[in-house]
């Protein structure tokens, strides 16, 4: 009923300006034209009347004024008073002036602070070697694009192909989660057409892909029944639901259907309103559908539940990082000088430390080396709350070069990578796909010197890369702490593996297996079963732990004096770039601290 009212509002608005010609009959047949348009049009789009002036139910009632106006006064062998052409023109003049200020009003020129500051305040943080901004327990190692292909491959064998014939997976509002405590994306199922919808009337359920293991079976939930989907018709679509149940005057966008702790499924629908005139678009909270019944419940930002991971869209925060980044100097700066400008790269969906889902961005500046980056983003998506990470390296787009140009002549490709802190150094692990789409390996690329290591899995990977960091000089440091074991052993079992090059050492009194590079030692050759030596390793509850230090206690080796001299310089260059890191990390440390916290550091 409410799109009949608005196409006939729209209608007689439209029709006003060629009844000053009185020409009667051109008039009727414009009002029918624009009454079954607005209402196709409207009941289509399901327009919001959020925006200024009523948004796009006004731009098209200004529209069919400029067609009224027109066909008032260019018909042939018309003739028109300039009294009657003042009036006929008045109306769409009125309406174009109105849409131009309006939109004026909000240009990028005149408001070029507001558009910088929609990111609002956020903390300034350096990246050290102890900062975890991710969870390193939830590896994502399941790409968006693996994640769609495993869907779409189970829907196409789930029931013997009987569920995909009707339906299909929804790839726009799969979402990625924490479902008790581990990644999952979570696709609903939706109708193909409106033919398969007419005859199922209700959608099956959903799929879920694990996150972090490529190999865990895909789930097809298909005992549910969705009445309310966003593929859907008419009163049962889900946008439309929303318009006519109270959010007519909302902005609505990034649908995604996600889990409670009760595994219950619930549409999440992000509400926001434009905060500079026709832009400057902010989130206020989700509104929450049950696919079943339809009904609605509204959640304001800072005030979500903990299941729900998507509030802020991922373009909204891409939207704030650019604008700061751009608008930050000025307008003018933006389009000359560009001094100081940025931009950023796509943002990814990552989960911190602390269990928050983060919008992640790699931060480049425009004037600087391509693919270099100056800085990251973490947007909480939840809450919006922002943070700013200094750090440089390589952008996701350079590592995923470098990857793809060591594992291109096998036809693979690297997709989706998420930054970490292995070891103290700053990481993408980079999931490497097949042509069809199907996990293959793990890489891990260095954004400094882009290392790029590989395995079979994360594990082997990680050896990959302590191994490459110890040939590189590389000083290895753990997420959290400095743990680093010093031990003397009896080497029981030594052993040589030639295809990885890499030796195995084992003691009858430990419960793990001590893996050293070809590399790290000369002694390591001639080493043998009996020998007395020295290890130096970083403590983890791996059963095989790679060494960063190798000695055979054995084995006296003569050194010349340029050697020792060269030994010397290298342990106090190695000393000093790990006493500078140590600094960095405990100032940034008190820089966060409360007042309380420092209190209690020095009165101890």
């Amino acid at each position: 009923m409410l799109f009949f009212l608005f196409a006939l509002l729209s209608a007689a608005i439209g029709t006003v300006p060629v009844l000053f010609s009185k020409r009667w009959t051109v008039a009727a047949i414009l009002a029918a034209v624009y009454f079954l348009l607005s209402w196709l049009l409207f009941y289509c789009i399901v327009p919001s009347l959020v925006w200024p002036l009523g948004g796009l139910v006004t731009i098209f009632t200004i529209v069919w004024t400029i067609i009224s106006a027109i066909a008032g006064t260019v018909p042939i062998g018309y003739r028109s008073s300039d009294a009657n052409m003042v009036l006929t023109w008045a109306l769409p003049v009125i309406g174009i002036f109105s849409l131009f200020v309006s939109g004026c009003s909000g240009c990028t020129l005149l408001r070029s602070n507001d558009y910088a500051n929609l990111i609002g305040q956020f903390q300034e943080r350096q990246w050290t070697q102890d900062v975890q901004p991710k969870d390193p327990k939830n590896i994502r190692l399941v790409s968006n694009e693996a994640a769609n292909f495993l869907a779409d491959k189970q829907l196409g064998s789930a029931q013997g192909g009987v569920i995909g014939s009707q339906f299909k997976v929804d790839e726009d509002c799969m979402a990625l989660q924490v479902i008790h405590g581990e990644l999952w994306y979570v696709a609903p199922l939706d109708f193909i057409d409106i033919f398969k919808w007419w005859n199922a009337d209700v959608a099956p359920g959903y799929v879920m892909v694990h996150g972090c293991d490529p190999y865990a079976p895909v789930k097809v939930v298909s005992d549910k029944k969705f009445m309310y989907t966003p593929g859907a018709y008419f009163d049962k679509n889900l946008m439309r639901h929303l318009w006519y149940n109270g959010y007519m005057s909302k902005g609505l966008t990034d649908i995604s259907l996600e889990l409670d702790e009760d595994l219950n499924p619930w549409w999440v629908v992000s509400v926001y309103e434009p905060t500079i005139s026709w832009w400057g678009e902010k989130a206020i909270g989700v509104a929450v559908v049950n696919p079943t019944s339809g009904e609605i419940t509204f959640h304001a930002l800072g005030s979500i539940p903990k299941w729900i991971d998507r509030c802020v869209p991922a373009s909204f925060a891409k939207d704030y990082v650019t604008q700061h980044g751009s608008l930050s100097g000025g307008f003018w700066n933006s389009i000359f000088a560009q001094k100081n400008v940025t931009q950023p790269e796509s943002a990814t969906l990552v989960y911190g430390a602390d269990h928050q889902p983060y919008w992640v961005m790699a931060i480049t500046s425009t004037n600087g080396v391509e693919n270099s980056m100056v800085g990251l983003y973490y947007i909480d998506s939840r809450t919006g709350e922002t943070f700013y990470y200094r750090s440089q390296g390589s952008t996701e787009t350079g590592v995923l070069t470098a990857v793809n140009n060591k594992v291109s002549y096998k036809k693979w490709h690297g997709s989706s990578p998420v930054l970490y802190n292995i070891y103290g150094t700053m990481a993408y692990i980079v999931p490497v796909l097949g042509e069809n789409h199907t996990f293959q390996e793990v890489a891990i690329c260095d954004v400094n010197n882009m290392l790029v290591a590989e395995g079979k899995n994360e594990l082997e990977a990680y050896r990959d890369y302590q191994k490459q960091l110890q040939a590189s000089g590389q000083q290895i440091a753990p997420e959290f702490k400095h743990n680093e074991v010093t031990i003397t052993i009896t080497a029981d079992r030594i052993s040589y593996e030639p295809r990885e090059g890499n030796y195995y050492i084992y003691n009858n009194a430990l419960a793990h297996i001590f893996i050293c590079g070809a590399g790290l030692s000369p002694k390591l050759p001639i080493t043998k079963s009996g020998d007395a030596i020295f290890l130096k390793y970083v403590d983890t509850p791996e059963d095989v732990i790679p060494v960063v230090q190798f000695d055979n206690k054995n084995i006296v080796l003569s050194k010349s004096t340029a050697q020792g001299e060269l030994k010397s310089r290298v342990e106090i260059r190695t000393s000093e770039t790990q006493a500078t890191k140590n600094v960095q990390t405990i100032r940034d440390k008190i820089k966060h601290m409360s007042d309380k916290e420092i209190d209690s550091l020095f009165n101890k």
